[in-house]
């Protein structure tokens, strides 16, 4: 039972992000796809590389606080240690 429920506990961590890209998968699908509406082919590569470098910019600043957060944790755990 426990290996069971523990299972389950890690599943509904999936669920949400599943969800959420379902649906804007069907959104992309339903609203952009099916109608042609995309960007033109000389707006594509700009668009590219504007967005690329920016996703980069925020993955590093969100990983900056992750780190800055379990170091903190990590040291006041080694000065209960000791």
């Amino acid at each position: 039972m426990d290996r069971k429920s523990r299972l389950l506990k890690q599943l509904r961590l999936f669920v949400r992000p599943i969800v959420a890209s379902a649906l804007l998968s069907a959104v992309w699908y339903f609203c952009f796809f099916r109608y042609g509406i995309s960007f033109l082919d000389a707006d594509e590569s700009g668009f590219t590389d504007a967005v690329i470098p920016l996703l980069g910019t925020f993955h590093a600043i969100g990983a900056g606080f992750v780190l800055n957060k379990v170091w903190t944790e990590y040291i006041i755990v080694q000065r209960c240690i000791k």
